[in-house]
């Protein structure tokens, strides 16, 4: 008998099974007259439960299995191959392959806009904590681009190489000897520029009040733009003229 046939008359047995509660074979309870009170009531054994859940568990899963998998379907219990079949394991392994390969790009292009916010994000803590330490240490507190050898002001570097925190006791806006090194920070990662506003070319100070200003005691205001090149959006810092700095995204024109 073909395989389909074969599957179908099952699978009409076992849905009558579970209709009607009995075999086709057998005939039904109320196809019997009932001519005389008394006549003697006929016993129909009915299939146990488990039986008509066998039925069910095959209408719905054992028989779409089949049509799935028929060559597991068709062997031996004890001989049906266990796991995953080689030509299974290498058709996963390449769609695992094409998902990843979609989702590289997008990846590297986020961990490229974490480390820009995370460098707008450093100068934004500088500035702050400048401030404060001049406040709290009620003298001159100064940022300067650092130099190449890290431990000098160079206004030159335009804050790429890194910048340094210090207290500027002589007010000329250059680390000195003697003078106190509050934080030095590493230059920017490969990929990261940033671009400043002309009046904050190379350096940028806090007075013992917390206001921002010049070594000359005039007023300071400034704005650093964090970008990368492959991107047009970037981070801007902004510092307003009573010193108060704040970070805000911003669409990048151009980038160095």
């Amino acid at each position: 008998m073909p395989r389909s046939v074969k599957w179908l008359t099952i699978v009409a047995f076992c849905i009558q099974l579970v209709q009607t509660g009995h075999s086709p074979s057998q005939p039904s309870p109320h196809s019997y007259p009932h001519t005389h009170t008394h006549t003697r009531t006929r016993t129909h054994h009915h299939p146990p439960p488990q039986t008509r859940h066998a039925c069910v568990f095959f209408i719905f899963f054992r028989c779409p299995m089949s049509l799935i998998h028929p060559i597991r379907q068709s062997c031996l219990p004890r001989f049906c191959p266990k796991g995953f079949t080689l030509l299974e394991a290498l058709v996963v392994l390449l769609l695992l392959g094409i998902l990843v390969a979609l989702a590289a790009p997008a990846m590297s292009d986020l961990q490229a806009r974490h480390r820009l916010h995370a460098q707008a994000g450093a100068w934004l803590d500088s500035l702050v904590l400048a401030r404060t330490e001049a406040l709290r240490r009620q003298q001159r507190v100064t940022l300067c681009s650092r130099g190449a050898d890290t431990s000098t002001c160079d206004r030159a570097s335009e804050w790429q190489n890194g910048w340094l925190v210090f207290a500027d006791d002589n007010g000329n806006a250059a680390f000195d000897a003697g003078e106190a090194l509050i934080e030095s920070h590493a230059p920017l990662p490969s990929g990261v520029w940033v671009d400043v506003s002309s009046t904050v070319k190379g350096y940028f100070s806090y007075n013992a009040e917390g206001r921002s200003q010049t070594n000359t005691d005039a007023f300071m205001a400034g704005t650093w733009r964090f970008c990368r090149g492959a991107s047009s959006g970037g981070w801007k810092v902004v510092v307003n003229a009573l010193g108060k700095p704040r970070m805000e995204p911003y669409e990048a024109v151009t980038c160095p």
